[in-house]
C-alpha cells in the first residue's frame, strides 16, 4: 500500500491575520508558512524586531528566514499580486471615467441635435416653408433630385 500523497502547500492569508493575535509561534509553523508570514509582514512594513517579537523567536531566525529562497519567492509573489491589484483598480477607475465621459458626450450630442433642429425649424418658419424635414429624408439630399427639377 502506498503512502497518501500530501496536498501541495498553498499560501494562507489567515495565518498572517492570526499573527496579529499573537496566537502563533514560529516553532509551530512549517518552513513554507514561516517564509510566507515573514514575507507578508515584511511587505506590510513590519520590522525584523516586530516580527520576532510577535512570533516569539529570535531576530537571527527571522533574518535567516528572510534570506531563504522560499521567502524571496513569496516576496516576489506578493509584489506581483500588489501590482496586479493596482492595475485592476486603475482599469476600474478608467472604466468609470469612460462611462462618465460617454454619458457627457451623449448629453452634449442630444443638446446639439436639439439646437440644430430648433434652428432649422425657426429658419423654415421664417421663410414660410413649414417644418424642415430631416436631411436624410429631404428630397434635395437624394441622388437624382437635381435631375427631377428640385434644386
Amino acid at each position: 500500500m502506498s503512502a497518501p500523497e500530501e496536498e501541495p502547500w498553498r499560501p494562507d492569508e489567515a495565518l498572517v491575520l492570526t499573527v496579529r493575535t499573537r496566537s502563533l509561534q514560529m516553532k509551530d509553523l512549517s518552513g513554507p508558512d514561516r517564509s510566507w508570514i515573514v514575507a507578508s509582514l515584511t511587505v506590510q512594513g513590519w520590522t525584523v524586531a516586530a516580527i520576532a517579537d510577535r512570533l516569539k523567536c529570535s531576530l537571527r531566525l527571522v533574518q535567516t528566514i528572510k534570506t531563504e529562497p522560499m521567502t524571496k519567492v513569496a516576496l516576489f509573489a506578493l509584489e506581483v499580486a500588489s501590482e496586479l491589484a493596482n492595475e485592476r483598480n486603475e482599469r476600474a477607475v478608467e472604466q468609470v471615467a469612460f462611462g462618465i465621459q460617454a454619458t457627457a458626450w451623449k448629453t452634449e450630442r442630444r443638446r446639439l441635435v436639439g439646437e440644430r433642429d430648433a434652428l432649422l425649424s425657426s429658419l423654415a418658419l421664417a421663410r414660410g416653408n413649414g417644418p424642415v424635414p430631416h436631411p436624410r429624408r429631404a428630397a434635395w439630399t437624394r441622388k437624382g433630385a437635381s435631375d427631377q427639377g428640385m434644386t
